[in-house]
């Protein structure tokens, strides 16, 4: 016998599809009420498409909207006006008719607009998709074929009506059989004189309780948790909800409490887009067009389509491992270089990834303007899917957003599955044990809100909106209540997610004893093995992991130097191979003054992660960077003019000059290579780092007789040295790639002097180390083992240059009117220093890599390496028994 059953949504047409399936049920049609205007309206006709509407939207917006125009180019336009189009629709409301009638010229004004915008959404959809009251009015042409088409209809798992639909149930009922099946559901009064059958029974008598728990994630614990247990007892997931008034603010929860209790829970209004690989390919690609090239994004994006596309599949897995490590490769002409360069023999098998590189590169360069033809050309299958329902709902330029937003299918079957989602949609199809969730007064119901493109002057919320969300979440509620079989659990949440109180929903029975749960109880049935040994300490303290943890904090707190402190086996290969570098003045500062965080960095290899997104400012080492290249260009073009950088820098008007040339090269080198600040922000950086410049060279100071000047001067074989051409290495005083080695030991020294200064006849020098940082307190020499530039470089300059000439080191503050601090007796101070270099090198090559007063220091980037408030108790314990394991280098500590 053919029949129809009108459902409400797709979670229903799911749970009806497999119910007849099981059943045997042939000729059974299932449709929403829209579907079945459609039907009967005949000629292929269809409801709109939600995307349609996007679509159509999107494409309106560029004309004259009136009103509109205003704001029609802002993020979210689109879609709260495919919102407030879709109201008005189902109202049943004409606008055009809704303007002329109106009073208020206001009203008037932006209803007429609304209008305009409809007609030219209307002139864009496909031409078989109609409004709800055209359906209706073609539907109602056609009513005689009612019966043929749908034999008995039933409206099932309803307690309301949009009212545009309701003329429409009344005449099917005069031309067929329509029963609405109510059950224990709230029957709606207007459904009395419309001849339609209403199919009732008394409501279920299930169990009842309610729980208070500590936080919104404590109530999908205990929610989980109760789940777990019904499952143990043999009760079949398809028989268990978890449902709130609006999910969206516990998904994470659900999601991260499915995963690790490795139970499938079907998120019956989807999940967030961006949970998917999918979403996150999508995401990707979103960041590089919005935020610009970086190794870091495209090696993300290159990585996803890699896994998830065939065409780039052949790709190799490691392809970036030939790039330079440091280069920052911000624009698509510098990734094109670098790809360039590789040599397909260094991939497995030779295979070349230069083209399919190069072709995401150039498709990715074609810019944020070109965002949907970037997403024909790279993705496929559900990423391009999602990256096209994001476009249509918004401006490229809000991706971020829109992406943030969109949900997909999980691909479970809700069927067979643990549900969780909206109360809509677990009263239309009701399981035998459900739990409620989120029962505050701010959760549920929730508050009815004014349409923001129309709101109540323009037309009566009553009107817009007859069936307003704080009513439909009530009439939820008293569904779910009255047709639940077995059990109903009802929680609520003390505090919300940032610790402020909730209070009660109206809704929250008051009747029943509610059960007061701490957040960290023992659990009867723990949700996961992680739940079950956090909630029982003594299982998790047999495990190895806690008895490992366990010792490391006992040895942590206790008054001796153990393992976990940073004691290692002597001479262990990686102390050895740390130590057999060559150093610099930072690497040996950090081994004299915290062994563990040399230890990290030199042998371990860590190292921080370079900035990749624009900052806001430049922080104190990218400051003092951007002061030394300013400093370093001023110097080299001054050093050309007659007379060189000591005669230039005693003209001023001419050294601003300089500096300001200089500061724009190396400003604009900074933009082409690295993330700089906002352009305000930029600028007046570079014009406070020029300030210093101008500070730090016009410094009154006698020149050297017949003085040259050099800027950031490498030795040693420092990195730049082997960057340096054979015709500015013949320029230069010395072969920098020459080995320097500490007076004594075996330590070979490297690096970059700021400024060298030396006479005509080599009989002296001056080196001088630029500061950008504030002026100290006293003269610091070697400054508890932190200051040993000036020693260090005047040791290089001496043994470099023929004759050992005299050399006066010193560090500059630009800060402080150019104020220099000399080494006060350089040879003195470098016997002192290799004394403790040598105690240094000893006592790590012993195995005593501990952390010293260093670890303590603001800037350390291995912080987070370190005990837990390390800087309040672990440091203040251990630095006096670290200083008795390296009494040989503890007193370098202690020095001024």
């Amino acid at each position: 016998m053919l029949s129809t059953i009108v459902v409400p949504n797709r979670n229903s047409w799911r749970h009806c599809r497999a119910k007849a399936a099981l059943g045997g049920k042939h000729g059974l049609k299932l449709l929403t009420i829209d579907q079945l205007a459609a039907r009967l309206a005949g000629g292929f006709l269809q409801p709109i498409d939600p995307e349609h509407l996007a679509t159509a939207v999107k494409e309106s917006i560029g004309l004259g909207l009136g009103e509109l125009d205003a704001i029609k180019t802002l993020p979210g336009f689109q879609r709260a006006a495919a919102n407030s189009l879709s109201k008005a629709w189902s109202a049943g409301l004409s606008l055009e008719n809704e303007a002329k009638a109106a009073i208020d010229p206001a009203a008037r004004v932006r209803l007429e607009a609304l209008a305009l915008l409809e007609r030219e959404v209307l002139a864009r959809l496909p031409k078989n998709e109609l409004r709800p009251n055209d359906l209706v009015t073609r539907a109602l042409g056609r009513i005689g074929f009612a019966r043929v088409l749908f034999g008995v209809i039933e409206v099932q798992g309803r307690t309301e009506m949009s009212p545009v639909w309701r003329p429409l149930l009344a005449a099917l009922a005069r031309e067929t059989e329509v029963a609405w099946v109510a059950e224990a559901r709230r029957i709606p009064p207007w459904l009395a004189n419309m001849g339609v059958k209403a199919l009732e029974r008394a409501p279920e008598q299930p169990t009842r309780r309610t729980i208070s728990c500590a936080s919104p994630r404590h109530e999908i614990l205990e929610a989980v948790r109760w789940a777990r247990g019904l499952l143990a007892k043999g009760i079949g997931a398809h028989e268990i909800a978890i449902a709130t008034a609006s999910p969206a603010g516990w998904d994470d929860h659900v999601l991260a409490l499915a995963a690790t209790a490795n139970i499938p829970i079907h998120f019956i209004h989807g999940r967030a887009a961006l949970d998917s690989a999918e979403g996150q390919l999508a995401a990707a690609l979103a960041e590089v067009l919005l935020r610009g090239f970086s190794q870091p994004r495209l090696k993300r994006v290159v990585g996803l389509l890699r896994a998830q596309t065939t065409k780039y599949s052949s790709l190799p897995s490691q392809w970036w491992r030939k790039l330079p490590e440091d280069a920052p490769l911000l624009n698509a002409a510098r990734w094109k270089q670098e790809i360039a360069a590789l040599d397909p023999n260094d991939f497995p098998d030779s295979v070349d990834p230069r083209p399919l590189l190069l072709e995401i590169v150039d498709a990715i360069g074609l810019g944020l303007a070109k965002a949907s033809e970037i997403g024909e050309l790279l993705l496929q299958g559900k990423a391009l899917a999602i990256w096209r329902k994001a476009l249509t709902d918004a401006p490229a330029e809000a991706l971020d957003v829109t992406l943030a937003g969109l949900r997909v299918d999980d691909g479970l079957e809700p069927t067979v599955a643990m549900v969780w989602g909206p109360a809509a949609a677990i009263a239309a199809v009701p399981r035998r044990y459900t739990w409620l969730v989120g029962l505050t007064s701010r959760s549920w119901p929730r508050r009815p809100s004014e349409d923001p493109l129309l709101p109540h002057h323009v037309v009566p919320s009553s009107r817009l909106d007859p069936l307003p969300v704080h009513q439909a979440d009530t009439r939820d509620f008293e569904t779910i209540g009255a047709m639940t079989a077995r059990e109903l659990v009802f929680s609520r949440a003390r505090r919300d997610s940032g610790g402020r109180v909730n209070g009660v929903s109206p809704l929250y029975p008051r009747d029943i004893a509610e059960v007061y749960l701490a957040q960290s109880r023992e659990p009867e049935q723990a949700a996961s093995d992680t739940d079950r040994l956090f909630a029982r300490p003594a299982e998790f303290s047999a495990l190895p992991e806690a008895r490992a943890a366990l010792a490391a904090w006992i040895d942590w707190h206790t008054d001796r130097v153990t393992a976990h402190d940073g004691r290692v086996r002597a001479n262990h290969p990686l102390l050895l191979q740390a130590l057999d570098r060559r150093q610099s003045a930072s690497s040996l500062s950090k081994l004299l003054r915290d062994p563990l965080g040399y230890l990290w960095q030199y042998g371990f290899g860590w190292s921080s992660p370079d900035e990749v997104d624009e900052p806001l400012t430049l922080n104190p080492l990218q400051f003092g960077n951007l002061l030394h290249e300013i400093l370093e260009a001023a110097i080299l073009i001054l050093e050309e003019k007659p007379g060189g950088f000591a005669a230039a820098a005693q003209d001023e008007l001419a050294l601003q000059t300089v500096i300001a040339a200089a500061a724009a090269t190396v400003a604009t080198r900074w933009e082409a290579t690295a993330p700089v600040p906002p352009p305000v922000i930029w600028r007046r950086k570079c014009e406070d780092v020029s300030g210093l410049a101008l500070t730090a060279l016009s410094a009154n100071e006698a020149p050297l007789a017949g003085q040259k000047s050099f800027a950031e001067i490498p030795f040693g074989g420092d990195s730049r040295a082997h960057d340096i051409g054979d015709n500015v290495l013949a320029t230069l005083p010395w072969d920098p790639r020459t080995p320097v080695v500490i007076p004594g030991t075996s330590i070979g020294i490297g690096g970059s002097i700021d400024r060298l200064d030396i006479a005509g006849d080599n009989s002296a020098a001056r080196v001088t180390d630029y500061k950008s940082g504030k002026f100290p307190r006293g003269v610091p020499q070697l400054k508890g083992g932190a200051e040993l530039q000036r020693c260090l470089y005047a040791y290089a300059v001496r043994s470099l240059i023929p004759g050992s000439p005299e050399v006066e080191a010193r560090l500059l503050y630009p800060r402080k009117s150019g104020a220099p601090l000399n080494l006060a007796s350089p040879d003195e101070t470098l016997a002192k220093l290799t004394t403790f270099l040598t105690a240094a090198y000893s006592a790590f090559a012993a195995g005593k890599a501990l952390p010293g007063p260093g670890a303590a220091e603001e800037f350390n980037d291995f912080a987070f390496a370190l005990p837990g408030g390390a800087k309040e108790s672990y440091l203040e314990l251990i630095q006096p028994l670290v200083a008795a394991e390296l009494s040989d280098v503890a007193p370098l500590w202690q020095e001024p």
